[in-house]
């Protein structure tokens, strides 16, 4: 499984998550639902345009 993200950025570097594609299935995110920091990431909890979280 490969997994992309393309993330917007603003004033800092990759500030949120825009889409993301699972093998070839591009999804757009429609809502960032919950966000939360890791020890070396950021982590999101995100709808897709297609209503799946």
């Amino acid at each position: 499984m490969s997994i992309q993200v393309e993330c917007y950025s603003g004033w800092k570097s990759e500030e949120r998550p825009v889409r993301f594609r699972v093998d070839l299935h591009e999804y757009i995110i429609h809502s960032i639902l919950d966000q939360w920091d890791g020890s070396n990431h950021v982590f999101f909890k995100v709808r897709a345009h297609n209503r799946n979280v």
